[in-house]
Order: C-alpha cells, then sequence, then structure tokens
C-alpha cells in the first residue's frame, strides 16, 4: 500500500504468487482519493470490516410488480468469465449486496477454488463457517439432494430431505425478507428463459431472487454479466436440478 498527499494506492494479489512456482492469479491495483482514506482501507482489508446492512434494512429491496413477480433487487452483478468460478462469483454479488467488501478473487483463495476445475460447495461451506463471525454473518445450508457428482456434493451428505413444497416455502420465506439464496444445481436437464448460452451443462451455482407463484416460476440470476441479471424456470424443474440450497444472512437486526 503507498500513501501519499495526491492519493491512496493498494496493489493485491493472491499470496501462492509469492509462495510457490506459480504465476500470479490474478493482480489488481485500488486507487482513492485522499479524503477517501477510511473507505478505502475498509474495501482494502486493513480494518474490520462487517455487514453495513442489518435484516431489518434488506425488505426494502425486495420487489413485487403487477405480473406477480416478487425478487430482491439492487444485487450487483459479476462477471465470473472463463474461469470455474461460479460459487465464488456468487458469493461476492451476495456479499456486496450485504455490502462486505469481499471479491470472487479473494474468496477464491480461502475457498481453495481452482480456475479450471471451480470450487466444490463442500469447500465453500468450510470457507464461509471460517469468516462468518467476522463479516457478522450467518451461513446455513438448507438442503442437500441425495445425488452425486455435480458440484461435489456427495450423496448422503447430511441430508435435509425437503419436498417441492418446503422447497418453495423456503424461497418464499428468505427472498421475500430481502435475503437472496445460493442455489447449487445440476444445468442442461430443464429448460429456463433465456436459454442457457454460456455453460450448457454441468454443475453450477447462482442466486435465486425470487418466485413468481402465480406462474409457478423461479426467478433467479447468474454470474455471467449484463443480460443475466432476470432468469426464469419453472420451479418443479428447478427443484429437480437441484443439488443444494444455502442461506447467508446478517446476525443482528
Amino acid at each position: 500500500m503507498w500513501n501519499s498527499p495526491g492519493g491512496l494506492a493498494a496493489l493485491e494479489y493472491n499470496t501462492e504468487a509469492l509462495t510457490g512456482p506459480a504465476e500470479p492469479e490474478f493482480l489488481r491495483i485500488k486507487l482513492a482519493a485522499p479524503g477517501q482514506k477510511a473507505a478505502f482501507l475498509q474495501e482494502s482489508g486493513h480494518t474490520i470490516r462487517k455487514t453495513s446492512l442489518g435484516r431489518s434494512e434488506l425488505p426494502r429491496f425486495v420487489k413485487r410488480e403487477s405480473n406477480g413477480d416478487t425478487y430482491v433487487s439492487n444485487v450487483p452483478m459479476v462477471d465470473q468469465g472463463a474461469k470455474g468460478y461460479c460459487v465464488v462469483a456468487s458469493c461476492q454479488r451476495l456479499f456486496g449486496y450485504l455490502g462486505i467488501p469481499c471479491d470472487q478473487h479473494e474468496m477464491a483463495q480461502i475457498a481453495g477454488s481452482d480456475a479450471d476445475r471451480g470450487t466444490s460447495p463442500m469447500a465453500m461451506e468450510e470457507a464461509l463457517k471460517k469468516i462468518d463471525s467476522r463479516f457478522k454473518v450467518n451461513f446455513k445450508p438448507l438442503a442437500y439432494r441425495l445425488r452425486g457428482g455435480g458440484l461435489g456434493v456427495p450423496s448422503g451428505t447430511r441430508l435435509i430431505d425437503v419436498n417441492q413444497a418446503k422447497f418453495q416455502k423456503s424461497i418464499q420465506d428468505y427472498t421475500s425478507k430481502g435475503v437472496p439464496l445460493l442455489w447449487a444445481l445440476q444445468l442442461g436437464i430443464y429448460p429456463e428463459v433465456p436459454q442457457i448460452s454460456l455453460q450448457a451443462g454441468g454443475g453450477h451455482m447462482r442466486l435465486i431472487l425470487g418466485i413468481n407463484a402465480e406462474k409457478g416460476e423461479l426467478i433467479f440470476t447468474d454470474s455471467w454479466g449484463a443480460g443475466h441479471e432476470i432468469k426464469r424456470m419453472k420451479i418443479s424443474d428447478a427443484f429437480q436440478a437441484t443439488l443444494a440450497l444455502y442461506v447467508i444472512e446478517p446476525k443482528e437486526y
């Protein structure tokens, strides 16, 4: 980090670049004006960070449209690019929504993500357990399906057996309070709108934003940049495709 009368700067990179033969996974420089020192230090991880939004503040981000859509708005977009970072990119978007300054590259280091193979949700779960107290959030798995493969969810691991009605109710309960959900699923099995254009199949993680109960549709978003903010799938299809469902929410009101 550099501090001068003309401004502030910080160079960030993955720690493995200093301890092994591997090339840096990422390099990033942040710049700020002198008057932004406090916010800059917080954003760069040099102060204790916490969520800036409490649970009581989240319902104001819930939109209720005349067509029956009820969903969480104001979730920032992140483009994971060509890397298998769907899990950490989804977490970055969720953390950004909650006001937590942590990006997908930092999360990838914590979770042990691989740029080609991605992140196991089990590894991400362990990583989130480590940081939930630091960021004043609660992390909880809501459901696992008895299904092998895909995103590394092993058959029978801490299975919470849910039917479609409970699946839908959990989504409605959380998203109506302004809490998006992390959703691990198998792609390419059921139709969705718009159609998948980047990843045609395999394990994936995305954010569930809400539901249109009248039409029986799930409203979700992918971390693939512009054009993937609002997408839809039949709730019955989404339930069948689900591998795991997680929630992260602030601890305090």
